[in-house]
């Protein structure tokens, strides 16, 4: 399977590259509407690539990688007109000054993305596909003040190439809105507290449950209200959404007012700007139309969890857990999750700076046991990553049981990372299948079979400059 080249980011000054064994690109037919979408695609590209920087920053400032979303960043370092050396850092504070309060910015990205997947169907008799994955992304933050600010961001998803077709909500979604909320803080650094209203993308923990899901082509994001309360070490994200429904067309997405979330999810740090070390949470959902192999119905789901995270010296660790209750079609939910990711590094300066890391990942999700009565036992991954498995992404944290020992080799001044895995995964329970990201069905089991096979994910390279911002991440 084949990861995905990202091009460039537009203000974002980053790009990468995936390296995998194979990819096939169909040429789509020339028309009229074709050649448009072509235009405009390589319109995007050459913007993206005649800012995209080398390797290495020029000049004696070099930038630091931005490390937050879109959403949260902030760029008014960039206000400073000595800050605005390449042409793109004209477009990161638009009428702003050095001490403004009112600014404009406008960033975006480029993406391409090669994948290559053969007996996708697990044993089923299934043609194999190559096929080519496009994002375009254009974010516009508008400053208002101290208190207040508003964020959109436009998306168009593309697929070219794959065998049936795009798959739905996750391959193809040709323009929508990914995000428009508007946000009123307490104050413009490291809020105390910071509402949103509107349309926003979710990135919460690791994770696991709760993501945009950034591999896939088509994000996922949801409408309504979201309050962060950030006292000391915790930040606090208060949730009330409703899931957005992707669909194909332009600017077809809706409000899927049967499909409810909310939460509380609390993360703890040791001091602002390091890594989270413990997260706590409560999640539920209202899903009117839940299908899973024993069924459709109205699935009411609640979910606790804690994760547990921690650097100590050469070691790391990431666990997590996570117990779920509730009813699925007038059956009770008895469902649980437990995972873990640990892994020590090895640094060297022989010549440059290496490090070697060592990992082991491994999980567990329970699958149902009874298909027709009694307790319900497929965990729900809610809204998980979409690289949850590594890159080969087409099966999800649904009934299954993973060992994932992995080797990465980063190069920091060059930025380049080489992580080569391999992932083994079997069924938690025979009675129930195999699952997608989405949950959708992609194999169903019997007691008689046993699914067993392994995913082998390709070298990844990442490269580009850096930018500084102010302000830390939300997520």
């Amino acid at each position: 399977m084949l990861s995905g080249h990202r091009v460039g980011r537009i203000g974002g000054n980053r790009s990468g590259l995936f390296l995998g064994p194979r990819a096939s690109r169909l040429v789509p037919g020339l028309n009229c509407r074709a050649c448009l979408d072509i235009l405009l695609r390589l319109l995007l590209v050459a913007f993206a690539l005649s800012h995209a920087p080398g390797a290495v920053a020029q000049g004696a400032e070099a930038k630091p990688l931005r490390r937050t979303p879109p959403d949260d960043t902030d760029w008014s370092w960039y206000c400073d007109p000595a800050h605005k050396v390449e042409p793109a850092d004209q477009l990161k504070c638009i009428g702003g000054k050095s001490d403004s309060v009112r600014q404009v910015s406008i960033s975006g990205e480029v993406r391409m993305r090669g994948e290559y997947f053969d007996h996708i169907r697990l044993g089923e008799s299934s043609p194999s596909s190559g096929y080519l994955l496009q994002r375009y992304t254009l974010n516009t933050d508008v400053v208002l003040g101290n208190r207040a600010r508003f964020f959109a961001s436009l998306e168009s998803g593309f697929e070219d190439g794959r065998v049936g077709g795009p798959r739905p909500r996750v391959d193809e979604d040709r323009l929508f809105f990914h995000e428009g909320f508007l946000e009123f803080r307490s104050r413009r650094v490291r809020p105390l507290a910071d509402l949103r209203i509107g349309r926003h993308e979710l990135n919460l923990g690791s994770g696991r449950l709760i993501s945009s899901r950034d591999l896939p082509n088509v994000q996922q994001n949801f409408d309504g209200v979201r309050l962060i309360v950030s006292p000391d070490s915790w930040q606090v994200n208060v949730l009330a959404v409703k899931y957005s429904e992707s669909n194909q067309g332009v600017f077809d997405d809706y409000l899927n007012h049967a499909f409810s979330v909310w939460g509380i999810y609390a993360t703890r740090h040791d001091h602002p700007g390091d890594a989270p070390r413990l997260d706590l949470y409560y999640l539920g959902i209202d899903h009117k139309a839940a299908t899973f192999q024993a069924g459709s119905g109205r699935e009411q789901r609640e979910s606790v969890g804690v994760r547990l995270a921690d650097v100590r010296g050469h070691w790391d660790s990431d666990s997590e857990a996570v117990f779920q209750f509730g009813t699925f079609d007038h059956r009770p939910i008895r469902a649980w999750t437990v995972t873990s990711n640990s892994g020590y590094t090895i640094r060297s300066q022989k010549v440059q700076e290496i490090n070697y890391r060592v990992g082991l990942d491994a999980g567990i999700a329970s699958g149902n046991h009874n298909p027709t009565q009694g307790g319900f036992g497929t965990f729900n991954a809610l809204f998980p990553k979409g690289a949850y498995f590594g890159e080969a992404n087409f099966i999800g944290p649904y009934n299954i049981q993973d060992i994932r020992p992995s080797l990465r080799v980063t190069i920091p001044r060059r930025r380049i990372v080489i992580w080569p895995n391999v992932e083994m995964l079997w069924r938690q329970s025979r009675q129930d299948g195999v699952y997608s990201i989405p949950a959708a069905l992609v194999q169903a089991g019997d007691a008689a079979d046993v699914v067993a096979f392994v995913a082998s994910d390709g070298a990844r390279w990442i490269t580009g400059a850096s930018i500084p911002v102010d302000g830390g991440s939300k997520h």
